[in-house]
């Protein structure tokens, strides 16, 4: 075969220059080069697929269950993490079940934190009780010792 009976079997369109035959043999090569293609992309599409489904399940008891971002219940429930303004904050419950404020860091050592009509000055690292709290807000209110006030959510 020469070379260029050979270079014109990889082009159907040049094929037709060397006969009828050389045309159907370049129809075929170009239909087995799909089909080898096709396969390849099932090939790795199953691969793939395979990942995504799991025949076994795991045992996660140990889990904690989570509130998906789009579920409708509005339960909120502690502990519960606020930020906003360079302030972190914590909502969590002490030992003893009772409700706590603790700051985790912020611009300065020390805010006043605004939970439902009640003022709790917090220092950072120290647990400031919240006995009235029963669920967390969807936001808190702290007030920096300059007078500024900064929306956590």
């Amino acid at each position: 075969m020469s070379r260029d009976l050979y270079a014109a079997l990889s082009d159907p369109t040049r094929a037709a220059e060397h006969g009828e035959d050389a045309e159907w043999l370049a129809q075929l090569s170009a239909a087995a080069a799909e089909l080898r293609g096709w396969r390849r992309g099932s090939l790795a599409e199953a691969e793939f697929e395979d990942g995504l489904w799991a025949d076994e399940t795991d045992q996660l008891e140990d889990e904690q269950p989570t509130r998906l971002a789009a579920s409708d219940d509005d339960e909120r429930t502690l502990p519960a993490r606020y930020s906003g303004g360079g302030w972190r904050v914590l909502l969590g419950l002490s030992e003893d079940g009772v409700p706590y404020a603790l700051l985790e860091g912020g611009p300065d050592d020390f805010g006043t934190l605004t939970v439902g009509g009640s003022a709790v000055d917090l220092s950072l690292g120290v647990e400031a009780p919240l006995p009235d709290l029963e669920l967390p807000p969807a936001t808190l209110l702290l007030t920096d010792e300059d007078g500024q006030q900064h929306t956590l959510s």
